[in-house]
């Protein structure tokens, strides 16, 4: 059946009863945001009841929509949670559920992406993919249901299914940091060294704040520790934990010193080893520039929600005690 058919046998099984038609028409949403292809008969049941229903059934739908959105991002959370308890088939039956009954399908060539926030839609146009035009952003985290998922199947050291799932991850989100981090994990275990470095550097790339930058610096560290590289790998490890003070930090630290006092008698010192292995220092400064824009509009526009939100991003990076000062005088 056409769409234009499709369309008019909906609109013959309207009664005018508002009860009614607003349940008819959201089962017939539902049924066709599940369809790949149904986004054109989508959009004109929206404008039957924009039109049929008027600003009573635009209410009632955005609504039930929200209702519906936070009950999944409470199942999420849920799952996170379990995750961090260790009940991983548990929180695995959630994250495959939240997938499996994911509604957005299109049949077009727009990309869908779920960038988890605006800075990370910029960098992906600017620094990854700056040839695409338009796309579609989610709301809905599906990258973090495929991620925890991912997260799960590395912990049980499937690293294959792992890897899969983070393909869909950086398929919804390819500036994911701690999906690519994971990625190039899996290929480390599998044996893939070069690989490896490639994510990690391609993580580096395009990371926005100092977690990011340690989770990196850790990785690097602790793969150079094991290859013997010994002063490299302290220079990374030290500045992981100035970044951030993650789990075994402290004892890579020793182990590769070995003993010995630090052989680094300054910061610079520590940076130099660093970038005469042509490893990235510190972040990117695209991205200090693309958030410094953001900063820039959005102070024009005087969002204050997003500004604040940019100069906590853009502080954490660069200890800019001007943008600190603006930040405490907005909180």
């Amino acid at each position: 059946m056409a769409n234009n058919d499709i369309i008019t046998f909906i609109k013959n099984n309207l009664t005018h009863d508002f009860e009614h038609d607003f349940n008819y028409l959201l089962k017939e949403l539902i049924h066709y945001q599940s369809l790949i292809g149904g986004e054109e008969i989508v959009k004109s049941i929206l404008d039957i009841i924009k039109t049929d229903l008027g600003e009573e059934g635009i209410k009632r739908l955005k609504e039930i929509e929200t209702k519906a959105f936070n009950e999944r991002l409470n199942k999420y959370n849920e799952g996170i949670k379990l995750v961090k308890e260790h009940k991983n088939k548990e929180a695995q039956d959630i994250f495959v559920h939240l997938i499996n009954t994911f509604g957005l399908k299109f049949k077009d060539d727009v990309p869908v992406y779920n960038f988890q926030n605006i800075i990370e839609s910029i960098i992906n146009n600017k620094l990854k993919q700056p040839d695409i035009k338009s796309f579609r952003q989610i709301r809905e985290p599906i990258a973090g249901y495929y991620f925890h998922c991912a997260l799960i199947f590395f912990q049980e050291k499937d690293f294959e299914a792992c890897s899969k799932m983070l393909d869909k991850v950086l398929e919804y989100n390819p500036v994911y940091v701690e999906g690519l981090l994971l990625k190039s994990e899996c290929y480390l275990k599998e044996g893939y060294s070069n690989l490896f470095l490639e994510l990690v550097s391609e993580a580096l790339m395009v990371a926005y704040t100092r977690s990011q930058l340690a989770k990196c610096y850790f990785l690097l560290g602790k793969y150079y520790l094991d290859l013997g590289f010994r002063e490299l790998a302290l220079a990374l490890l030290i500045t992981s934990k100035g970044s951030e003070q993650t789990v075994f930090i402290d004892s890579l630290i020793k182990e590769a010193a070995g003993g010995n006092p630090l052989p680094y008698d300054s910061p610079d010192k520590i940076k130099e080893c660093i970038v005469n292995n042509n490893i990235q220092f510190g972040p990117n400064p695209k991205i200090i520039v693309i958030i410094s824009k953001l900063i820039e509009e959005a102070r024009q526009k005087q969002d204050i929600k997003l500004l604040r939100f940019l100069l906590r991003i853009q502080v954490d990076l660069t200890k800019d005690k001007k943008l600190e000062n603006e930040l405490k005088s907005l909180e």
